[in-house]
C-alpha cells in the first residue's frame, strides 16, 4: 500500500499549459487537427503497407491470413486456410464484379451533326 507522503504533490506531475495572452490555461495545442482513421491511412500510406501495388497486395494477404488464424484461435479450432492469388486483366476484373464495359449499339447517335462551316464559326468567337 502506498501512502500519500511517498506521492509527489500533484502540481509537480505536470504543470497545466499557458496560452499565448498569459492568464488561463489550455487542454491542448491549436495547431493540432482531429483526423478520422480513414483521412490518417490516407495520407500516412506507409504505415498502414499500401505505398505501392505489391506491397498492398502483401499487406491485404496477411491481414486475411492473421484474421483467419486469430478467429480459429479464439473459437478453438485447428485453422485452414487456402490463399489462391491469381493475375487477372481489367477487363477480367471489372466482369467478375459485375462492372461490365457498355458498348454503343448504334454508333450514327454519337456522330457529330455540326457541320465544318458551323464549327470554324463557333470556334472564331
Amino acid at each position: 500500500k502506498i501512502s500519500r507522503a511517498h506521492l509527489p504533490p500533484s502540481s509537480s506531475i505536470m504543470p497545466p499549459k499557458k496560452t499565448a495572452g498569459g492568464g488561463g490555461t489550455t487542454t491542448g495545442d491549436a495547431n493540432l487537427k482531429q483526423k478520422s482513421p480513414a483521412e490518417f491511412f490516407q495520407d500516412n500510406k506507409g504505415i498502414a503497407g499500401f505505398e505501392n501495388a505489391g506491397k498492398s497486395l502483401y499487406t491485404t494477404l496477411r491481414e486475411f491470413i492473421e484474421n483467419a488464424l486469430d478467429a480459429a484461435e479464439h473459437i478453438g479450432v485447428l485453422p485452414q486456410v487456402d490463399v489462391l492469388v491469381e493475375e487477372v486483366t481489367l477487363t477480367q476484373y471489372e466482369t467478375m464484379i459485375g462492372l461490365d464495359a457498355h458498348v454503343r449499339k448504334d454508333d450514327t447517335l454519337y456522330d457529330d451533326f455540326e457541320t465544318e462551316k458551323a464549327k470554324a464559326k463557333r470556334l472564331e468567337k
